[in-house]
C-alpha cells in the first residue's frame, strides 16, 4: 500500500520527497489563486464578455478621481496604475490571465508587475518587512552588508528597482511563497 498515491509521482517510490511534496503544495496554492480569480471574475464581469474594464472592477471611482490621479496605496490613481501593468494586451479589459496578475501580483510572473510591486513597498519602509521575514529563517542570514553586495550587481553602491527583484518574495511574499514555506514547515515538524 502507498500513502499520498497522488503525492508520489517522481519517482512512484512510496516516499514523498522535499520536490513532491513543494510542487503539490505549490499547485494547490495555484489552484486557489484561480478559484478566487474566477469567483471574482464573475462577480465584477457585468456585462459577461469575460473579462473586466476598471470601471466594472471599481465602479465607486468617478472620472473625477481618475483625474485627480492621486497615488495613495488604495487610490483610484494608484488603482489605475496596476490595472494598466496588469492589463498586457492594452485593450483596456482585463482577461482571466490578466486579472489574476492584478489580484494577486505578488504571485504574478510579469516583470512590470513585480518592479512595480517593489516600488510601491519601497513607499511603505520595506527594509523593516525584510528584516522580520528573514528572522524566522533558519539558514544562516547573511548580514546586510554581504546581502547589498550580493545585489548590488553593478557596484555603484546604490540598488535599482531591478535588483532588489531577487527578494521580492521576502518583500511581498505570495500564496505561491507561502506554499513552498508551508513545505518547509511540514518537512522539518515530519523530521
Amino acid at each position: 500500500m502507498r500513502l499520498f498515491p497522488s503525492l508520489d509521482k517522481s519517482p512512484a517510490d512510496g516516499k514523498i520527497s522535499f520536490s513532491e511534496m513543494e510542487n503539490w503544495n505549490v499547485a494547490q496554492g495555484a489552484d486557489r489563486l484561480a478559484y478566487r480569480t474566477q469567483k471574482e471574475l464573475l462577480s465584477r464581469d457585468r456585462d459577461d464578455d469575460g473579462a473586466v474594464s476598471f470601471h466594472e472592477n471599481f465602479p465607486q471611482f468617478s472620472t473625477l478621481d481618475l483625474a485627480k490621479n492621486e497615488m495613495g496605496h488604495g487610490q483610484a490613481g494608484w488603482w489605475m496604475e496596476l490595472f494598466k501593468l496588469a492589463d498586457v494586451n492594452g485593450n483596456g479589459n482585463l482577461d482571466f490571465h490578466e486579472f489574476n496578475n492584478f489580484l494577486h501580483p505578488e504571485d504574478s510572473h510579469d516583470r512590470k508587475i513585480k518592479i512595480w510591486l517593489i516600488k510601491d513597498k519601497i513607499k511603505k519602509h520595506a527594509y523593516d518587512v525584510y528584516k522580520t521575514y528573514v528572522d524566522f529563517e533558519k539558514t544562516r542570514v547573511p548580514t546586510a552588508e554581504e546581502k547589498f553586495a550580493d545585489l548590488d550587481v553593478d557596484h555603484d553602491k546604490f540598488l535599482t528597482v531591478e535588483e532588489l527583484l531577487p527578494i521580492l518574495p521576502y518583500l511581498k511574499p505570495g500564496e505561491l511563497t507561502y506554499a513552498k514555506f508551508y513545505t518547509h514547515y511540514l518537512i522539518d515538524a515530519a523530521g
